[in-house]
């Protein structure tokens, strides 16, 4: 079994471990930085066997957080013991800072077995935790396009910078996006204006708040075709299928 294999095999079996309520765990900051915009970013340790996968999201409490909800994360780089995330906003991680996480929740991007020509969207959106998801396509041999990456900085040789995303849609097999509920509706209809793709599968990463985690407040809804959507089970990616066609 190839890594690709292996890491949709790992997606589908923590999409089903994520169901109910996780118990919370200690990770620790090793270092923190700035991403191209500028951001703080930390970067955790945490166990090997909860480090999330492209697109999965973890909830976060830091023990001097003044918020009444968990943060919401979502990885930006994954490595063999650590994962980096933007720092939420008005906080001030440190090094050496133990954060209680939960998760990781959902299953994360899934592209389709086969899939060797990949676009990933940004356009007016968060472009980080595409990243790991570009990195994990080089690994495995797609080409990879990006779309609305022009002022980030040290992307791979290899990724080619589109300035339209239309003038990619033909041409991919794989397609995954970053949006939000609120920007859901048009980015589905600028999907439909491209009928057919011919794309195996288009994911959505919906980059919102996640305040319970297990299903409970309902607060991370999503209407889909036949019944409401969590995102911190269903989600935080959900395929257009799911909400189109």
């Amino acid at each position: 079994m190839g890594r690709l294999d292996s890491w949709l095999t790992l997606s589908r079996r923590q999409a089903h471990a994520s169901i109910g309520r996780m118990p919370a765990y200690q990770a620790r900051v090793e270092s923190i930085g700035r991403d191209p915009a500028g951001r703080d970013t930390a970067r955790l340790r945490c166990p090997t066997a909860r480090l999330p996968l492209p697109g999965q999201a973890l909830l976060a409490h830091h023990p001097e957080s003044q918020a009444a909800l968990a943060q919401t994360l979502f990885p930006i780089a994954i490595g063999p013991q650590t994962f980096t995330c933007l720092q939420p906003t008005g906080e001030r991680w440190l090094p050496g800072d133990q954060v209680a996480l939960r998760g990781p929740l959902g299953a994360g991007f899934q592209p389709p077995f086969g899939a060797q020509r990949w676009l990933l969207m940004a356009q007016d959106h968060e472009l980080g935790p595409l990243l790991p998801l570009l990195a994990m396509g080089l690994e495995a041999g797609a080409a990879v396009s990006m779309a609305g990456a022009d002022s980030v900085a040290g992307l791979p040789a290899e990724v080619e910078i589109l300035a339209e995303a239309e003038a990619g849609l033909p041409w991919a097999d794989y397609i995954a996006v970053t949006t939000s509920r609120l920007h859901l509706e048009a980015i589905v209809a600028r999907l439909e204006r491209m009928e057919p793709l011919p794309t195996q599968r288009v994911d959505l990463l919906l980059l919102d708040q996640l305040p319970c985690g297990f299903g409970a407040c309902g607060a991370c809804a999503v209407r889909t075709h036949h019944c409401w959507a969590w995102l911190c089970q269903q989600g935080s990616v959900l395929e257009l299928s799911m909400i189109h066609g």
